[in-house]
C-alpha cells in the first residue's frame, strides 16, 4: 500500500469517527426539542434513563471520555436556565426568597419555614450551593481541558505524527538547516540595525514598566470591588478621576500602537525572506535523488515546480443569481432579471455567512439562535450545505462543523477556484469579539486552524489579492464595541493549497481606513495592485457613501498608500456585511450590499448602482 492510499485510510477512519460524534449530538438535541416536558422532568433535571438508551444503541456511554458532546450540553443549559427564575420565592409564605432546602421531602423553604420548623431537616441553600459550585468548578475544569484537546485532533494532525517517524535522513537535514540557521543568526545579531532595532524596544519595555502595569491593575481592582458592592455613588463622585485615567490610557494605547507598528517594520527591513519555491523545489530534487535509496536504487525524485504566478488568476465562476440572509430568511437575487425571492427561511439560525459555490450549492455558515442578542442567544459552530441540484425544493445536507463558534465574522474564498472558505474573526462564545481564524476545505469537507489575527475584530470585511497570495482584513468593531480604522494582511503560503503551509502571520500595514468603519464593501481592480473600498457603517451606525482606492506599492515590504487622483463615492449609502462573496456575469462583477446590488466598472474605477434588493 503507497503511503497516499496510507492517508486516505486514515483520514476516511477519523472523519467517519467524527461523523458519527455529529449524528449523536444531533440525535440528542432533537429529542430535547421535540419532547422538552419528557427531559426537564423537574427543574434542571434530565431524564438520564432516556438519554442513556439513546446514547447506549450509538456506542457512547453517559459518562466518560466521549461526553455528551458540545451541542446537547449547550441545549441543557440553555433550556434549564428559562426556569431559574421561576423558583426564587417560597411557596408557603408568598414574596419570601427561599433560603433553605429539605432533602427528605425535597422541598424548599423560606426563613419563616426554618423557624416555624415546617420541614424535618432543612439545609440552607448556600451550604448546598457551595458544594454544587466546588463539584461544577471540578467537572468545568476537566470539561475545559478535554475541549481543548478535542480542538488539537485532526485528521491532518494524526497523518503529520506518522510522517514525522518514518525517516532518518530527514533529521540528518534537519541538523544540517539548524547549523545554517544559526550561521545566518550570527550575521544578522551582528548588523546595525538589530542594535538599533533592540534599543528601541528597551525603550518601548521601559515606558511600560512593571510599576505602571501594577498602578492599573490597582485601578482597575479597585473599580470592580466598587461595582460590585454597589457603591456607584463613589464611582460617580470619582468621575473627574477615572475620566481622566481612561483618557490618558487612550492616549498612552495610542502612542504604543504606533511604536509597534514601528518596531514591526523596523524588524521587516532587518530581515526579510522572499520565497522561491522553484529554486528550493530544485535543490531538494538534487538532495534526495542523490542522498535517497529506495529498494536500494536511487529514488529519481521528481517534484512539481510551481505555478507561475503570473499565469494564475483567480477564477470566478460565472453566475446569473446571487445570495444573501436577511435575518433568517435566504433570499435568492436574479443578477440578469433583477428579482429577488425568498428559498428558504432558516430554523433556529440568524444572520449566518452564505458562501455561494455554484448555481445551485450554497454554504451556510456559523450564526446565532434568535436575532437579537440575550441571555440564552447560543452563537453556533454551524456549517451545512444549502442544494437545489434538481430544480426542486432547496435541501439541506450537514457539513463538518466550525472549530469555533462565531458569528458578524468575515468569510472570502481563497485559492484559484472555490474549494476553500477562510472565516476570520467574529463574535465567538460568550458574545466576545475573536480574532481566531481557521479554512474549510469544501471538497473533503474539515476545518483547520489558521494563525490569529492581530487585533481582535467583528463586522470586518476580508478580501483576497489578484494573485492569490494575501488575504485582507479592512476594519470592523473591536473588543471595546468601537468601530476601527486598522487595516492588516496575511500571507497564503501556497495559493494552490492554502492548508499545506501555516507557517505564516497576520501583519498590520502601514495604512488606516479614511475612518473607523464596520462592513465596509471591497473590491480588487484587476492588473492594476489596487483595490477600491466603498460604504460600510460608521460609529453612529450610519451607512456611508465614500470610498477610496488603496495601491500596493510594494507588496513584499507591505508597503501602501491612497491614490489622490481618483474619487469613489456610491449613488446611495450602502453596507456590506459579505464582501468575501461576489458574483461574475459576463464582464460584469456584482456584489451584494445590505439594500443594493452593486456592480464594479474597472475601466472607470467605480461603482455603480444595479438594483435594489427587495422581494418581489
Amino acid at each position: 500500500m503507497s503511503q497516499v492510499d496510507v492517508d486516505m485510510v486514515l483520514i476516511d477512519t477519523v472523519q467517519k469517527d467524527l461523523q458519527r460524534h455529529q449524528e449523536v449530538a444531533n440525535e440528542l438535541s432533537s429529542l430535547i426539542d421535540a419532547d422538552n416536558q419528557q427531559y426537564f422532568v423537574q427543574p434542571y433535571m434530565v431524564n438520564a434513563e432516556k438519554l442513556r438508551n439513546v446514547l447506549v444503541t450509538r456506542g457512547y456511554g453517559l459518562i466518560g471520555k466521549n461526553g455528551l458532546m458540545n451541542k446537547f450540553l449547550n441545549s441543557v443549559i440553555s433550556k434549564a436556565a428559562q426556569n431559574m427564575e421561576e423558583h426564587e420565592f417560597c411557596q408557603n409564605h408568598k414574596n419570601e426568597h427561599l433560603v433553605a432546602f429539605d432533602f427528605e421531602s425535597r422541598h424548599f423553604g423560606c426563613e419563616r419555614c426554618v423557624f416555624e420548623g415546617t420541614y424535618k431537616d432543612p439545609k440552607f441553600v448556600s451550604w448546598s450551593a457551595r458544594e454544587i459550585k466546588d463539584e461544577f468548578d471540578i467537572e468545568y475544569y476537566q470539561l475545559n481541558q478535554h475541549l481543548k484537546s478535542v480542538e488539537e485532533l485532526s485528521p491532518q494532525m494524526i497523518i503529520s505524527n506518522i510522517r514525522n517517524q518514518i525517516s532518518q535522513f530527514f533529521f540528518m537535514l534537519r541538523k544540517k538547516l539548524d547549523e545554517i540557521e544559526s550561521e545566518i543568526f550570527k550575521k544578522v545579531k551582528d548588523s546595525d540595525a538589530l542594535r538599533n532595532l533592540a534599543q528601541f524596544i528597551q525603550e518601548l519595555n521601559e515606558e511600560c514598566d512593571d510599576s505602571l502595569r501594577e498602578l492599573i491593575e490597582e485601578e482597575k481592582k479597585g473599580l470592580d470591588e466598587k461595582v460590585n458592592s454597589s457603591k456607584f455613588s463613589f464611582i460617580v463622585m470619582k468621575s473627574h478621576f477615572y475620566k481622566a485615567l481612561i483618557e490618558a490610557m487612550r492616549n498612552f494605547n495610542s502612542q504604543l500602537r504606533g511604536d509597534i507598528n514601528k518596531s514591526s517594520t523596523s524588524f521587516q527591513d532587518l530581515i526579510s525572506f522572499v520565497p522561491d519555491d522553484d529554486a528550493i523545489s530544485q535543490l531538494l530534487v538534487q538532495i534526495f535523488n542523490k542522498c535517497l535509496r529506495v529498494d536500494n536504487q536511487p529514488v529519481q525524485l521528481d517534484l512539481k515546480l510551481k505555478t507561475d504566478l503570473s499565469q494564475v488568476k483567480k477564477t470566478i465562476f460565472e453566475q446569473k443569481s446571487g445570495f444573501t440572509v436577511r435575518e433568517n430568511v435566504v433570499l435568492q437575487v436574479d443578477l440578469i432579471n433583477r428579482q429577488v425571492q425568498e428559498i428558504q427561511k432558516l430554523k433556529d439560525l440568524y444572520i449566518p455567512k452564505l458562501m455561494s459555490i455554484d448555481e445551485s450549492n450554497v454554504l451556510v455558515i456559523g450564526g446565532q439562535s434568535q436575532m437579537e442578542y440575550a441571555r440564552h442567544t447560543i452563537i453556533k459552530k454551524t456549517c451545512y450545505l444549502l442544494s437545489n441540484s434538481n430544480g426542486g425544493p432547496w435541501k439541506t445536507s450537514s457539513q463538518a462543523v466550525m472549530r469555533k463558534q462565531r458569528v458578524s465574522f468575515s468569510s472570502v474564498f481563497l485559492g484559484k477556484g472555490k474549494d476553500y472558505v477562510f472565516a476570520t474573526g467574529g463574535f465567538g462564545a460568550g458574545r466576545r469579539i475573536i480574532s481566531d481564524c481557521e479554512i474549510f476545505n469544501v471538497n473533503d469537507n474539515y476545518w483547520t486552524l489558521f494563525p490569529h489575527l492581530n487585533v481582535p475584530r467583528a463586522s470586518h470585511s476580508t478580501l483576497l489579492s489578484e494573485n492569490l497570495k494575501w488575504v485582507y482584513a479592512f476594519g470592523g468593531i473591536n473588543e471595546e464595541g468601537q468601530p476601527i480604522d486598522t487595516i492588516e494582511r496575511v500571507r497564503m503560503n501556497n495559493v494552490i493549497d492554502p492548508i499545506k503551509d501555516l507557517n505564516t502571520q497576520w501583519q498590520v500595514i502601514n495604512l488606516q481606513l479614511p475612518q473607523p468603519l464596520m462592513n465596509i464593501g471591497c473590491a480588487i481592480i484587476h492588473n492594476n495592485q489596487e483595490i477600491v473600498i466603498f460604504g460600510g457603517v460608521d460609529e453612529y451606525g450610519d451607512a456611508q457613501k465614500a470610498g477610496a482606492i488603496l495601491k500596493i506599492d510594494n507588496e513584499e515590504r507591505g508597503l501602501h498608500s491612497y491614490s489622490k487622483n481618483s474619487r469613489i463615492e456610491l449613488e446611495d449609502a450602502d453596507a456590506f456585511p459579505n464582501t468575501g462573496c461576489f458574483y461574475r456575469q459576463g464582464d460584469d462583477v456584482f456584489y451584494l450590499g445590505n439594500n443594493f446590488v452593486w456592480t464594479l466598472n474597472e475601466r472607470d474605477k467605480k461603482i455603480i448602482k444595479h438594483h435594489p434588493i427587495a422581494v418581489v
